[in-house]
């Protein structure tokens, strides 16, 4: 576009599924959430692949997302043959109520192999829930979370925040700021609202 002169407008996404009042970390369930559909883009084996080393933490590692397809099959066979079914739930999104869960979980963890502007960490950020995630798409740019490309680096980031809760209450105010600063609906409205009124404007003056 910028190539062709042609005007950009800058318009984030904004939260679905969060909730206004913030939960204390003292008041939140021992489980890390994973969001998304069954994919290897999503790359949910690389989250498995890293369960027992919670093991001692009695945490659980909940995926949310559609039942179906191979590589959720594969997912399945993965943690059975694992043994890794204390450690691990799947859920469809009909199964639970995705603002309730995200607020109330220690972390949320990406291992999406690319991305764009997740809606997923923007929702965690709008909750105080801090994220580990990989360093693709717009996610370098959000506060709030860890970035950790590799197995070791996730597991050294997730222990951090479920050991540490300085650093767990430091990441979630930068990730309540950031959703405030950038994200909210509020200022996503006046965004979109911009980005089309100078859209039109630029029509009608090319008309003329």
């Amino acid at each position: 576009a910028k190539n062709n002169h042609i005007p950009i407008f800058p318009l984030y996404n904004s939260p679905v599924n969060y909730r206004l009042e913030m939960i204390p970390r003292s008041n939140r369930k021992l489980q890390i959430l994973i969001i998304g559909y069954y994919s290897y883009i999503k790359n949910q084996l690389a989250v498995i692949d890293i369960v027992k080393e919670f093991q001692k933490y009695d945490i659980t590692f909940k995926f949310i997302g559609d039942k179906k397809g191979k590589y959720y099959a594969k997912c399945l066979k993965r943690v059975d043959s694992e043994k890794l079914n204390d450690y691990v739930e799947f859920l469809d999104d009909t199964e639970c109520n995705l603002s309730d869960e995200i607020s109330q979980s220690l972390a949320i963890i990406s291992t999406s192999i690319t991305e764009a502007l997740p809606i997923t960490l923007i929702e965690s950020m709008a909750c105080g829930t801090p994220f580990v995630a990989p360093s693709v798409g717009a996610i370098p740019f959000l506060d709030g979370g860890v970035i950790a490309n590799v197995a070791r680096t996730r597991v050294e980031s997730l222990k951090r925040i479920i050991n540490n809760v300085e650093f767990w209450e430091d990441l979630s105010l930068k990730g309540r700021k950031c959703y405030q600063e950038n994200y909210h609906l509020k200022k996503n409205m006046k965004m979109l609202d911009n980005a089309v009124s100078n859209t039109i404007m630029l029509f009608h003056n090319r008309l003329n």
